[in-house]
């Protein structure tokens, strides 16, 4: 039985986009196992950036969606230079939050 799943990706990004080589990655999982993996691609990045997010729906396997992964990064951001993001707060509208933090050169 195929479960239809619709999420709304909201990301944000803080500093003078130092990071330019941006991407990220949806992974549905079933435990531990990753079962689909969808590379978010620029025009979709660009949307999940802004404020109101970016919606996408999948139909999978109920058994193989057991969990929800949002992995983001960039290639430009320096080795273990990561540090919490001054004044940042997070929204209390959203069901969960990711924080990324990444220094850029």
């Amino acid at each position: 039985m195929k479960t239809h799943l619709d999420y709304n990706i909201a990301l944000a990004t803080h500093g003078d986009n130092a990071c330019n080589s941006t991407s990220s990655v949806l992974i549905l999982e079933d435990g531990t196992t990753p079962t689909f993996k969808l590379m978010i691609d620029e025009t979709d990045l660009e949307t999940a950036l802004s404020t109101e997010g970016w919606n996408m729906s999948v139909a999978i396997e109920s058994a193989n969606a057991t969990g929800a992964k949002i992995s983001i990064g960039d290639g430009n951001a320096a080795t273990n230079a990561t540090a919490p993001a001054l004044g940042w707060v997070a929204p209390e509208n959203y069901d969960c939050t990711v924080l990324v933090n990444d220094f850029c050169l």
